[in-house]
C-alpha cells in the first residue's frame, strides 16, 4: 500500500497557519442582544432571507482532535448540509486567520454522519486525501460532542463589493443566547477599505465596536467543560 505523504500540523495556537486556498480571514464582532442586532442590519444594505443552521460539532473521546486545534463541525442549513474541518488559527489584530476545509455532502447521509465513528472519518479523509494543504489527522476517533442551533441573517456592505455581512443569533445547550458579527475578507492586510465601511455601519446605528476572537465552537467548549450537562 502506498505510504500517504505527511501533511502539515496545524500552527500552535498563536503562530500563523500557512497561507493557502483553505485559510479563513474573518472579523468577528460581539452584539448585546437582538436591538444592537436590529439597528446594525437597518445600516447594511437590504437583508437577505434568514436561515436556520443546526451544527453538530465532534471531537475525540479524550479531546484529543480539540487539543491538536481541530474543529469537525457538520452543518445542516436550508436542505444542505456540509461537513468542514477548521484549525484553531491566530488573531491578527482584531482579525482571526485559520485553516478552513468545507464541503458539500449528501443531506441524506446527515443522520448517519451525526453519529461520528469510522463513518464520518472516512467521509472526512475522502474530501482531504487529495488536497496538499489539508493537516495530518489525529488517530482518535470522532464522536458528537455538542450542538448549537444558529439563526442567520445576511446583508451586504454599503459601498464594498462582494462582501456580505453575516449577523449570528446562537443557542448553546445552556440556553444562553450570544448575538455576533461576521465578516470574511481575502486577508486582513487587504481589508482596510471594508473595516472603515464596517465602522462606520457601526457608529451609525449606535453600536459599540467589540472585537472578539472566540469562536462558536470555543464557546461550546467551555460551556461543556463548566460541567453543563454533566
Amino acid at each position: 500500500m502506498a505510504q500517504r505523504p505527511q501533511r502539515p500540523d496545524p500552527a500552535p495556537s498563536g503562530d500563523p497557519a500557512p497561507e493557502s486556498s483553505h485559510t479563513e480571514t474573518e472579523i468577528k464582532l460581539r452584539l448585546e442582544g437582538p436591538l444592537e442586532q436590529q439597528r446594525l442590519l437597518a445600516c447594511l444594505g437590504p437583508e437577505g432571507t434568514a436561515t436556520h443552521q443546526f451544527n453538530l460539532y465532534f471531537d475525540g473521546p479524550a479531546g484529543e482532535w480539540s487539543m491538536r486545534g481541530l474543529s469537525v463541525r457538520l452543518r445542516r442549513e436550508a436542505g444542505s448540509c456540509r461537513l468542514g474541518l477548521k484549525t484553531r488559527g491566530c488573531a491578527e489584530g482584531d482579525f482571526l486567520r485559520r485553516g478552513e476545509w468545507e464541503f458539500e455532502v449528501e443531506d441524506t447521509l446527515f443522520d448517519r454522519l451525526s453519529e461520528g465513528g469510522p463513518f464520518l472519518r472516512a467521509r472526512l479523509e475522502s474530501f482531504l486525501d487529495p488536497l496538499d494543504d489539508a493537516p495530518t489527522l489525529p488517530a482518535a476517533d470522532l464522536v458528537p460532542a455538542g450542538a448549537i442551533e444558529n439563526l442567520r441573517r445576511r446583508a451586504p456592505l454599503p459601498g464594498i463589493e462582494d462582501i456580505e455581512i453575516e449577523l449570528d443569533e446562537s443557542l448553546f445547550p445552556d440556553g444562553q443566547r450570544v448575538w455576533e458579527v461576521e465578516m470574511e475578507v481575502e486577508s486582513s492586510g487587504a481589508s482596510a477599505a471594508a473595516i472603515d465601511a464596517l465602522r462606520e455601519c457601526f457608529v451609525r446605528a449606535r453600536v459599540p465596536w467589540r472585537p472578539s476572537t472566540t469562536s462558536k465552537r470555543q464557546r461550546l467548549a467551555e460551556i461543556l467543560r463548566d460541567g453543563y450537562g454533566a
